[in-house]
């Protein structure tokens, strides 16, 4: 697995990038659109692409997900665990 320069934030610089996506984010989960409440929620910070599938290590290509969202993901991206959602939301 590929090492992406997130492992290198200090924990302000994580708290500042968490604050800059979900501003561009509408504040709301990348994976399901849930509205996250930073005071609440557990989130993390991932690749829409994964490094392995060719996605970029910058902050176009990561989003902040719920950290229960993002859980048991395994070598799935972002982009794919949205798209797994959306369709089991509009299967339901």
């Amino acid at each position: 697995m590929s090492r992406s320069i997130l492992d290198r934030f200090t924990e302000e610089e994580r708290r500042q990038l968490i604050e800059r996506l979900l501003a561009v984010q509408g504040k709301k989960s990348y994976i399901s659109g849930k509205e996250i409440d930073l005071r609440i929620d557990q989130v993390e910070v991932d690749h829409i692409i994964a490094l392995d599938r060719g996605g970029d290590d910058d902050e176009s290509n990561w989003g902040v997900v719920i950290a229960s969202e993002n859980s048991s993901k395994g070598k799935r991206d972002l982009q794919l665990l949205k798209y797994i959602y959306q369709f089991r939301n509009h299967r339901d």
